[in-house]
C-alpha cells in the first residue's frame, strides 16, 4: 500500500492488528507523532503511556522506533499522509 520508505510504518500498521484497538503499537506511534491530535483531537492509544511494557514487548518496540525513523529524513506531511492512507481502515 506504501512506498518503500514508508515499510516500517506499514510493518507497525500491519503488526497491530494483533492487538485491540487503542492498544496496539500503531495508535502510540501516531500519538507519538502528533497525529492523532492534529488529525482527530484526541489520542488514539488508550493505556497508560508509562505501563506500555506490559503490553509490548521487543517486537512492537522495534517496529516502533523503525516507525519513528522514518523522521530522520521524511518530513511530518509525508509522513500524515501516509498515516492518512491506513487509517482509511480505521485500526485505530
Amino acid at each position: 500500500m506504501l512506498p518503500t520508505q514508508a515499510s516500517a510504518i506499514e510493518e507497525l500498521y500491519d503488526w497491530s492488528l494483533n492487538f485491540d484497538t487503542g492498544l496496539n503499537p500503531y495508535c502510540l506511534f501516531i500519538d507519538l507523532i502528533g497525529y492523532s491530535v492534529d488529525r482527530w483531537g484526541t489520542y488514539a492509544y488508550m493505556h497508560d503511556v508509562k505501563n506500555c511494557g506490559e503490553i509490548f514487548g521487543y517486537k512492537e518496540l522495534c517496529l516502533l522506533a523503525d516507525a519513528l525513523k522514518i523522521f530522520e529524513n521524511i518530513g511530518f506531511q509525508q509522513v500524515y499522509e501516509w498515516c492518512d492512507l491506513l487509517n482509511e481502515s480505521e485500526n485505530c
